[in-house]
C-alpha cells in the first residue's frame, strides 16, 4: 500500500490522540478523533507529528486512514503488482 500525504499539517495530537483538524480559527481548532469523536480544541493544546511517524501511524492505524482518506487529506494507493500485470496484458 502507497500512501501520499496531501495535507500533513491537518494531522495533530491533542491529549495524547492523534486526529485530524479540518476547522480552525485565531484561537480553536476542531479536533476529529479517529473513534469519530470531534473535540473543539484551543490550537495552543495541538502538537504537530513529525512526517516518518505520521506515514508509520497511517500504515497501521485504519481508522485514522480511513477518515484521513475520506477528507482528501492523504491518497491510498492499494494494488498488487500480479494484478497489475495481468490488467496492463488484456490491453497489449
Amino acid at each position: 500500500m502507497k500512501i501520499t500525504i496531501n495535507q500533513p499539517e491537518s494531522f495533530k495530537i491533542y491529549r495524547g490522540q492523534i486526529g485530524i483538524v479540518l476547522f480552525t480559527s485565531d484561537e480553536h481548532s476542531h479536533f476529529y478523533q479517529t473513534n469519530g469523536d470531534h473535540v473543539r480544541a484551543r490550537n495552543e493544546s495541538l502538537q504537530t507529528l513529525r512526517n516518518d511517524f505520521l506515514l508509520e501511524e497511517l500504515l497501521e492505524n485504519e481508522d485514522l486512514r480511513e477518515i484521513a482518506d475520506h477528507y482528501d487529506i492523504i491518497d491510498v494507493c492499494k494494488f498488487d503488482r500480479v494484478g497489475y500485470m495481468n490488467y496492463i496484458s488484456i490491453f497489449n
